[in-house]
């Protein structure tokens, strides 16, 4: 049997479910006004291809300076997490525990351009949907695209991320987001560790523009293989970000809104074969605002599989 049997198995399910999304998505319809935790909690669900490079980076050994090393130039790649959440709503005041399911599908590109740079894109389709709150419930179209290059010691990445966001059924756009990010990291090991302190730069550019903000803040990732027998990594990081809004809804809030967020994580990743994985986390994020509805804290669970096929 192919080796590869497997791997369209598991892709299956995911591809069947990004191409219902995809087909049952009508033209743009008349935006309506989001919850004013839309655009959080899309920024926090969206899963990142640089994120699952990162990670085989890890677990192949192969995290010298530029963490991606392409042998081909397509990847498609699908996820599917579940997440138990004891604040669903990002709360301060009444917070609701539920569960959830998102599924992620995508195709990216990626090269490398002189032996050093990588420059990478990527398209997905997303779809999250809750147990109990279904209120909560959207789809969304998110990209990506991006550079990585080597600077002495340090790996500098620029991204731009557009994100489109539905209703269930892609009847009507919520929200448009765009986000270009710059940042720079400094990989480093200490035994078989290794760690990763980074700092980030953001600008939000947003529709509805009450979600248009600057950011900007530092975090650190450490990561080492654990000596089971077996290709499991284990991650820990924190991070702090401070967010500066335009002008967000100024009639409701009455005040500047200044966030500053901090937030811990901790996982587990097992890697079974090369062209799968499954993960295993907990995490924990704090948002202290100028504006009272905004203020939350927020624990959660995740277990999710992902599969990426290269050709």
């Amino acid at each position: 049997m192919s080796s590869k049997a497997p791997l369209a198995r598991a892709l299956a399910g995911i591809v069947v479910l990004g191409s219902a999304l995809v087909l049952a998505a009508p033209a743009l319809a008349q935006q309506q006004p989001p919850a004013n935790v839309l655009e959080e909690r899309t920024r926090q669900q969206v899963r990142l291809p640089s994120e699952a490079e990162r990670e085989e980076a890890l677990l192949s050994g192969e995290t010298d300076i530029v963490l991606t090393r392409r042998a081909r130039l397509f990847t498609l790649h699908g996820d599917a997490e579940m997440v138990a959440t004891d604040n669903a709503f990002l709360s301060g005041t009444d917070a609701v525990g539920d569960l959830f399911v998102q599924a992620q599908l995508g195709l990216g590109v990626g090269t490398r351009i002189a032996g050093r740079v990588d420059v990478f894109a990527d398209a997905s389709v997303l779809a999250v949907r809750y147990a109990e709150e279904s209120a909560l419930d959207y789809a969304a179209l998110a990209g990506v695209v991006g550079a990585r290059a080597p600077a002495g010691p340090l790996v500098l990445t620029a991204t731009w991320q557009p994100v489109i966001v539905f209703t269930p059924e892609f009847e009507t756009r919520q929200l448009t987001t765009h986000r270009l990010r710059a940042s720079a990291s400094w990989p480093f090991r200490i035994g078989p560790a290794l760690f990763e302190p980074a700092i980030h730069g953001e600008r939000t550019i947003a529709d509805p523009a009450d979600f248009s903000a600057w950011s900007g803040g530092a975090g650190l990732t450490m990561s080492t293989p654990l000596p089971v027998g077996a290709p499991v990594l284990m991650v820990l990081a924190v991070e702090y970000q401070r967010r500066d809004f335009d002008a967000y809804f100024p009639g409701l809030v009455g005040v500047d809104r200044r966030d500053d967020a901090v937030s811990a994580s901790a996982g587990l990743i097992w890697r079974p074969r090369q062209w799968g994985e499954a993960r295993l986390g907990w995490s924990w994020q704090e948002n202290r605002s100028t504006s009272d509805v905004n203020r939350y804290e927020a624990h959660s669970g995740r277990l999710g599989l992902s599969a990426r096929l290269r050709f």
